[in-house]
């Protein structure tokens, strides 16, 4: 994803926004600090550039960024948490630095923070907010459907999880941009599932070379769950390869036609996971 500033907004002025949403005290403190930590952005770079090419303005461009990119940070601070995983971008998981009740009260603090930055949309702020909380109950019932499982699920079980826990908040900057140029629920839609397919490839990327933790730690794993249909070990490796280059395809074609070029830098997102998963072997 490029740093080029798009319609005035750059990354710098996305990361002040979040600082400035969370507000101050302990909790905040401790959110601020899981945000130093990086990350890609994905989903603010995708809301920018979808906002340049729908010319919306710089402060609406703003807003949506702000919101995405605080909402899928939520999700990560409650990830970590629940998965038990200790560390997140190379240092302690928020939970494993601050405690596991400040990491509930952060991941809360962002979600409420993100809502707050749709507020400043206008006439569009309630159908903004409406349509960020469908994004956020459909991850919820994602993830709870993730905990729930075993690593050996159907594998048809295991890719509507999979497009569940990740696909709405990859969805949600083209889906609120588009919201804003007063296109249709169908083309809405349509940004869910481009969104849905490439959150898949990217699930069954992970998996790829997750096995054995995910193995281990009794999670699903499009492998394992390839496994327990009757492939090898290869086999499964060879035919989850497959699943997601066909949804990387399909998301790839579908993106071009999403209207104002919107789903543009999604596809820069779909050619690199492509790549990757053309580099990663066949054999286990």
């Amino acid at each position: 994803m490029s740093g080029q500033n798009r319609n005035g907004v750059s990354m710098a002025i996305i990361e002040r926004a979040m600082r400035e949403c969370l507000g101050s005290g302990e909790v905040a403190n401790a959110a601020i600090w899981h945000l130093s930590s990086g990350g890609s952005r994905v989903r603010a770079h995708l809301a920018i550039d979808a906002a340049h090419r729908a010319n919306l303005s710089q402060s609406v461009a703003t807003s949506l960024a702000t919101a995405c990119e605080l909402l899928h940070n939520a999700s990560l601070v409650h990830d970590d948490l629940q998965d038990h995983d200790t560390h997140r971008r190379g240092r302690p998981a928020l939970w494993a630095k601050y405690g596991k009740n400040t990491a509930i009260c952060a991941g809360d603090l962002m979600i409420s923070a993100a809502f707050a930055a749709l507020c400043t949309l206008g006439p569009k702020a309630s159908s903004a907010v409406k349509l960020a909380h469908r994004a956020v109950a459909e991850t919820i019932r994602g993830q709870a459907e993730d905990l729930a499982s075993k690593p050996d699920c159907k594998p048809e079980q295991y890719m509507a999880i999979a497009k569940a826990k990740s696909g709405p908040l990859l969805a949600l900057p083209l889906q609120l941009v588009l919201l804003q140029v007063a296109e249709t629920e169908t083309t809405i839609e349509a940004a869910y599932i481009t969104a849905s397919d490439v959150a898949l490839a990217y699930q069954i990327t992970d998996d790829l070379t997750d096995r054995d933790r995910d193995l281990n730690a009794l999670s699903p794993n499009a492998c394992l769950s390839l496994e327990a249909a009757g492939h090898s070990i290869d086999g499964a490796r060879r035919h989850a390869r497959h699943l997601a280059c066909d949804a990387l395809q399909m998301a790839e074609a579908a993106s071009s036609k999403l209207p104002f070029g919107v789903g543009c830098a999604l596809g820069v997102l779909i050619g690199s996971l492509q790549q990757k998963i053309l580099e990663i072997p066949n054999a286990a």
